[in-house]
């Protein structure tokens, strides 16, 4: 006669749960406690953080405040804003920080966050080469992708309708493709 509690698992894993899952990127070999495992990144953008998890979806990894904000520092006190696309290469893992409109680089060795590119404002139009800093900003990195080598990253700077490469070794960027207008124009590099 008496009701029965209601117990459900959803609710035990309440923290597990993802809000706007927008990117992921997969590592066959990824360093967790003294092992190399396969992995999945994920830009938890509605978190605002990072997740690593393994292939049966249990988090190995948070990355991330949760609350959104532009802030480096160790995994557990640096804050991103609806960060999007993801490139992982060994010991880094770099995310476009789109809110931020920034380049981040989480270091697995060091556990810390920092920003290569974007002070947090956006960017404007990009029509030559530069140095890359917390000085340079882009406008809304939506994704990211090494192109033509792990050197290089492409950078989609969707604010600016443009595909940016930046160097990682010497910090340099200059315009892959487009002029900054919208639409769906072929021609003659850059434009």
């Amino acid at each position: 006669h008496d009701s029965l509690p209601l117990f459900f698992e959803k609710n035990s894993a309440i923290s597990n749960v993802l809000s706007f899952p927008s990117k992921i990127e997969y590592s066959k070999s990824f360093d967790y406690k003294s092992r190399k495992v396969p992995a999945i990144f994920i830009t938890n953008s509605g978190n605002n953080n990072i997740v690593i998890t393994n292939l049966l979806g249990e988090i190995l990894v948070k990355i991330g405040s949760k609350m959104g904000g532009f802030k480096d520092g160790s995994f557990e006190e640096a804050s991103f804003n609806s960060p999007g696309g993801l490139l992982y290469d060994g010991e880094k893992l770099y995310v476009s920080d789109t809110g931020n409109n920034a380049l981040r680089e989480i270091n697995f060795e060091t556990k810390k966050v920092t920003t290569l590119i974007g002070s947090g404002k956006r960017g404007g139009i990009v029509k030559k080469n530069s140095i890359g800093s917390r000085d340079f900003d882009l406008a809304s990195p939506s994704d990211i992708e090494f192109f033509p080598d792990l050197k290089n990253i492409v950078i989609a700077n969707s604010g600016t309708h443009q595909l940016l490469k930046y160097n990682v070794k010497n910090r340099e960027i200059s315009v892959l493709a487009g002029d900054g207008s919208d639409g769906a124009v072929d021609g003659k590099y850059p434009n």
